[in-house]
């Protein structure tokens, strides 16, 4: 499989405590990957096509905003398309977060990922929210709000999505269901998930691969999970490369081996990339 999207997690550390996070996130997670590192690794993959969106999350990545902006401009640096997340606690006055999204912009920032919902208003006031999807629509970013559900938590989570007057901002809103992982396994009762049958699995990284704060990689969801050097990414993805030529090599039928010499082909294009 040839992923089109390479994504770090910057910290683990978050400035908020919610009861639901998959990743049991806090000021006192402690794993965070190096930038200098992190930046090795986009030089890297300049000259692998397929990869044309390199995201950072948290935890919260705003949590080290300068090592955030050096990490855009190399993003930028390679001509490809960056994507953030964010709680949006650090968003307290509209000219400050205009400042530092605007310089994420210049870099090709395309979207941003903004959760929000019951478990985040504990944290993170409704204002701060709002100051950062007005500037994202200012600026013509497009926010997308993740949220995650539990059966008692669904209408308030409704209630506040609608409060953010969410169609005047082009934002989509995602709604999840929240599985018992992390924090979420301890804080919540049982009998408050839609369903308890994921139980055992982890955050959900389908279709990217995704490079944890303590280094260790995921691929499609755990397709391999491995703890290697950062710097070493680039013998990760030619090692999920090399397991597309492993089908091409057991296809069966020459109709089989066609579909894969098209999938290649269309995968090794070079792309235009551009910010919308």
């Amino acid at each position: 499989m040839l992923y089109t999207s390479l994504t770090f997690q910057l910290t683990n550390k978050c400035n908020a405590s919610c009861k639901m996070c998959c990743e049991s996130s806090n000021l006192h997670s402690g794993n965070k990957l190096d930038k200098d590192l992190i930046i090795k690794s986009i030089k890297s993959i300049k000259d692998i096509k397929n990869i044309k969106i390199i995201a950072i999350t948290g935890g919260e990545p705003f949590l080290y905003v300068d090592e955030l902006l050096k990490i855009a401009e190399e993003v930028n640096k390679i001509n490809r398309l960056l994507s953030v997340s964010t709680n949006a606690l650090w968003c307290k006055t509209y000219k400050y977060t205009y400042d530092i999204m605007s310089y994420l912009k210049k870099n090709n920032l395309a979207t941003c990922l903004i959760s929000t919902d019951a478990f985040h208003d504990d944290y993170v006031p409704a204002e701060y929210v709002k100051t950062f999807l007005n500037v994202c629509t200012d600026l013509n970013i497009v926010a997308n709000i993740q949220t995650v559900t539990t059966k008692s938590s669904f209408a308030r989570t409704d209630e506040i999505i609608y409060n953010l007057g969410i169609s005047k901002n082009y934002s989509a809103v995602q709604f999840s269901y929240l599985y018992p992982v992390g924090s979420a396994k301890k804080h919540i009762p049982i009998e408050d998930f839609f369903t308890k049958k994921l139980e055992k699995t982890t955050c959900n990284y389908q279709g990217i691969l995704f490079i944890a704060s303590d280094g260790s990689s995921i691929a499609d969801n755990s397709f391999f999970t491995s703890s290697i050097p950062i710097f070493s990414i680039l013998s990760i993805i030619l090692k999920i490369s090399a397991d597309l030529f492993s089908k091409f090599k057991n296809a069966n039928s020459p109709f089989n081996i066609f579909l894969l010499l098209i999938f290649i082909v269309k995968s090794s294009k070079p792309s235009s990339l551009k910010v919308v």
